[in-house]
């Protein structure tokens, strides 16, 4: 998992083709302009989803994790908490849907880290990283992100 500003993206672009272009789409998109749902950035190894949600409780979260794909979290507005825990202490899957590269995990543990994240910054998260965003900072807020699908 990493966490990091926009404007400290180039620095990751070694971690692969597919990334640096990830970063260089966040970079120069007009976002704000884009509708929610699905934008192919480079067909299905790169696409971005534009997501508009109120952010809940830590007790309405849900735990995930993907096989497949690296995600690029980047806030565009609001504010929110993203739990991070390393999957092997996420115990046993409750639910998988290989179609859309998801596991879910309902179970909490005490291994978890929760990062504050501010419009303009951003974490990666890995196949072995567990994680559980769009939770509220405090009161509940009004946000919208991109989320970068990058296919590993």
């Amino acid at each position: 998992m990493i966490t990091d500003i926009l404007a400290n993206a180039a620095r990751y672009n070694g971690l692969g083709e597919r990334f640096a272009k990830a970063f260089a789409y966040l970079r120069e998109a007009d976002l704000s302009a884009l509708a929610v749902g699905r934008h192919d950035i480079d067909g299905d190894e790169i696409y971005v989803m534009i997501q508009e949600y109120e952010t809940r409780a830590r007790a309405a979260g849900k735990w995930e994790s993907h096989k497949l794909y690296a995600d690029i979290q980047y806030l565009l507005s609001g504010k929110e908490l993203m739990g991070y825990a390393e999957l092997g202490a996420m115990g046993g899957c409750d639910d998988q849907t290989p179609a859309k590269d998801m596991l879910i995990f309902q179970t909490d543990n005490d291994t978890a880290s929760y990062i504050k994240h501010r419009a303009g910054q951003f974490s990666i998260f890995f196949p072995q990283d567990a994680h559980m965003p769009n939770l509220a900072d405090g009161e509940k807020t009004a946000n919208r992100k991109a989320v970068v699908k990058v296919l590993l």
